[in-house]
Order: C-alpha cells, then structure tokens, then sequence
C-alpha cells in the first residue's frame, strides 16, 4: 500500500481536478454537437417536404443542384432579374 503526502498528494489532486474540468467541457461540446445534429436532422426533413411537395425527387434536386451548368429556365429568370435590376440595360 502506498501513502501519498504532501506536494505529491496535492499534485495529483490539482490533476485530477483538471480532468474533471476537462471531462465537463467534453460533455458540454458532445451535447452541444448532439443538438446541432438534431437541428440539421429537422431541417433536412423540412427541405424534404418543401422538394416533395414540389413534385421533385431529393436526389434529382440534389443533381441539378450540383450540376455546373445551370438549367435553362434558372437562366432564363435570371437574365430577367439582373435586366430589372440594371434599369433595362
């Protein structure tokens, strides 16, 4: 058995503390991170409903989402608004 005295003992007390500090804060971030997964899991679900309801697949507005070039009519709409928003020119 081993006996801890003095500077030793109040050392490993200080350490000790430390990683208890340390675990807090762990688990602080862990649950922070936990809501924010849940937060973006809710707003997945709502951008789901808004592209079903739509008529669109996900994972075809994913598609054209990501294609370089974009579709007609998004050019289409856009040539007209950036022509509003010259004065025509």
């Amino acid at each position: 058995m081993w006996i801890v005295l003095g500077p030793e003992l109040a050392s490993r007390s200080g350490r000790i503390a430390a990683l208890d500090a340390e675990a807090d804060l762990l688990r602080d971030h862990a649950e922070r991170l936990e809501d924010k997964a849940w937060e973006l899991r809710e707003s997945d679900e709502r951008h789901r409903s808004v592209i079903d309801a739509l008529g669109m697949s996900f994972s075809g507005a994913t598609t054209r989402a990501a294609s370089s070039t974009p579709t007609k009519p998004f050019r289409d709409a856009s040539a007209r608004t950036s022509t509003r928003s010259s004065g025509g020119r």
